[in-house]
This record gives C-alpha cells, sequence and structure tokens, in this order.
C-alpha cells in the first residue's frame, strides 16, 4: 500500500516574518565635539540622538562628557 499524496494547497504560501537584522548606522565621529565642549549636558545630548543608530558609539559619547566633566570639575577646585 503507498501512502496518499500529500494535499494540494492553493494560493501563496502563508507570509513569515523575519526579524530585521540590526544594522549599524553611520554615526559621524564629529559628535564627540559635543561632549568635549559642554561635557556632561553634550554628551547626553550626543547620546540620546544616536542611541537608535549605534548604542556603543551613543555610550562613549556619554562616557566622554562624564569624563570631561570630572577634568572640568578637577581644574576648577584644585
Amino acid at each position: 500500500m503507498t501512502p496518499p499524496p500529500p494535499p494540494a494547497q492553493y494560493g501563496a504560501p502563508p507570509p513569515t516574518y523575519n526579524a530585521p537584522p540590526s544594522v549599524k548606522q553611520n554615526v559621524s565621529n564629529l559628535w564627540y565635539i559635543a561632549p568635549v565642549l559642554f561635557a556632561i549636558l553634550g554628551g547626553a545630548v550626543a547620546w540620546f540622538l544616536n542611541k537608535d543608530k549605534d548604542s556603543e558609539k551613543a555610550r562613549n559619547f556619554l562616557i566622554v562628557g562624564a569624563v570631561m566633566t570630572v577634568i572640568n570639575v578637577f581644574l576648577i577646585y584644585w
């Protein structure tokens, strides 16, 4: 005895939804000017505007802003 043939499919197959690949967008290195000039405020603005494009570089902007704040406070009170 042979198995019955598979049932015929009519129409298009159901769509499959794959998650889009996480692609880093190009973020300019000129953004480092903001935390250097404006310390933590510039770092926060640079982070906020670039966090969705390249989260690692945006985190670096925030770190540079924090470091510049510490340097400025040290220079003022030293």
